[in-house]
């Protein structure tokens, strides 16, 4: 039976899964710190408090995902799709990288001044 995971490689201390296909997956807590989930599908995932802090989500699909009180500082979600994303206490800041026209605010996520 095929592995349902992406696979994961290793390239310079830095853990690139383009292209992951997570719909809901269940990452809670979870520390995915500078990943590479450029164009990954994660539609319903849960990510409540997880580390997101430098991870590249250009072009995620993360519709519906639930993403509360979790760590968005200087993350790239550059083009993502963040329609009805539970954002309730997440954490961002200057370096955080919305997609056009979105406002992380309305969404519930709150901006920090400290790295």
């Amino acid at each position: 039976m095929p592995n349902p995971l992406p696979t994961a490689i290793m390239i310079t201390g830095a853990l690139h899964m383009r292209n992951a296909s997570l719909p809901g997956a269940l990452l809670p807590g979870a520390n995915l710190r500078g990943m590479d989930l450029t164009d990954a599908y994660m539609p319903n995932a849960d990510l409540k408090g997880a580390c997101l802090a430098d991870t590249i989500l250009c072009r995620a699909d993360l519709e519906d995902a639930y993403m509360r009180d979790a760590d968005l500082r200087g993350a790239d979600l550059t083009g993502a799709d963040l329609n009805g994303v539970n954002l309730a206490g997440a954490l961002y800041n200057s370096n955080t990288i919305w997609p056009d026209g979105f406002d992380p605010a309305a969404a519930g996520a709150t901006p920090v001044d400290w790295p």
